[in-house]
């Protein structure tokens, strides 16, 4: 099934396009609220006008002079053939403008731009499609690498907020259609098959290359490997990793300091033994509790990460902290492409605010 949505452009289509879709694609559902998008953008452009007493004329002149504009159609059109549905929205830049009005003034207009114009890649997508539906839905990161091989299963529905129906389906197509239905106008490139030798340089240096790297997979010598090649690029790398009622942020800042040592020097040489030794599923549990500390681990969820392949069959993870990280992905990125974030670790214990 295809995973990105064909548009109609009033700049570039006609009339004739848009009949000539409608007789050949599937349409189950057609929405039309583009005379509502106009209102809010009206009143976006002009506040005060809500308080003017001639305001019903105004909008009324507003939305008819748009309407009459062209001789084909105004705003664009959007089809999304997963769901056969058929939306009339506005172009993008007014499309923008409306869906990110409630940002402000927490974030500047200026500030909003930056971030939407923002490349970011994501490696893993059960917690990192959270981060990525989050990052666009904050109006951040218009361009996005996304890279998982895994398709959706009945256990990730306890941390992934995804439907029953999608199971079996790949977690990269998952995760774009919630972002094309957020934003039609992303610009997505997807890695279905995961990361390997063969496309782990291109994922980092090829266009659009990555301001930041969100890593959240399982595979240690991958995210070994990936922490190495956004070094050279000088890509800075964050982790976040749920511990129970614990969430672990790693920020690695190669784009400040080349000379960095991976996870901030806090492993040691591990780094060496996982590249240059064949990993057991034994060594699995002692790198995962190496990576994140053993002191940051609750004691229930140390116990846990023991009893994998005996009694649990993968690490538990609960939805309330992934759902906090999944929103803290997105003003790390704030913090980062617009303020200052350090490299450094930080542990939240909800636990402890409660």
């Amino acid at each position: 099934m295809d995973n990105r949505p064909e548009i109609l452009y009033e700049s570039k289509h006609t009339a004739a396009d848009l009949e000539q879709l409608r007789n050949t694609h599937k349409i189950w559902v057609e929405r039309n609220e583009y005379d509502s998008q106009l209102e809010e953008l009206f009143f976006i452009n002009n506040p005060a006008a809500k308080f003017d007493p001639n305001k019903d004329k105004l909008l009324a002149d507003f939305i008819s002079g748009r309407t009459k504009a062209s001789k084909n159609f105004t705003g664009n059109y959007i089809y999304y053939p997963w769901r056969g549905g058929f939306v009339h929205v506005l172009e993008e830049d007014e499309y923008f403008k409306v869906r990110t009005n409630r940002n402000r003034n927490i974030i500047s207009e200026e500030d909003q731009r930056k971030l939407y114009n923002a490349n970011v890649a994501i490696l893993g997508l059960s917690i990192g499609g959270g981060m990525a539906a989050n990052l666009a839905y904050s109006g951040i990161a218009r361009n996005m690498k996304l890279a998982d091989f895994d398709t959706l299963s009945l256990s990730n529905l306890n941390r992934v907020q995804e439907s029953v129906m999608d199971l079996g389906q790949t977690k990269s197509g998952i995760v774009a259609h919630r972002i094309y239905e957020a934003n039609p106008y992303a610009n997505l490139k997807f890695y279905e098959k995961g990361l390997n030798d063969s496309n782990l340089s291109e994922f980092i240096n090829g266009d659009p290359k990555p301001g930041l790297i969100f890593e959240e997979i399982d595979d240690f010598e991958m995210k070994i490997r990936i922490r190495l090649e956004a070094k050279k690029a000088g890509v800075p790398v964050i982790m976040l990793t749920n511990l129970g009622d614990r969430l672990l942020i790693d920020v690695e800042r190669y784009d400040l300091d080349k000379d960095l040592a991976v996870f901030n020097g806090l492993i040691g040489n591990l780094d060496e033994e996982i590249l240059n030794k064949p990993i057991t599923e034994e060594d699995k549990k002692k790198y995962a509790i190496l990576l994140v500390g053993k002191e940051n681990l609750p004691k229930n969820v140390y116990a846990s990460v023991l009893e994998i392949n005996k009694t649990l069959v993968g690490r538990p993870q609960v939805m309330s902290t992934v759902s906090m990280g999944t929103g803290l992905a997105s003003y790390l990125a704030r913090r980062l492409f617009l303020e200052k974030l350090d490299s450094g670790r930080k542990l939240i214990d909800i636990s402890s605010f409660i």
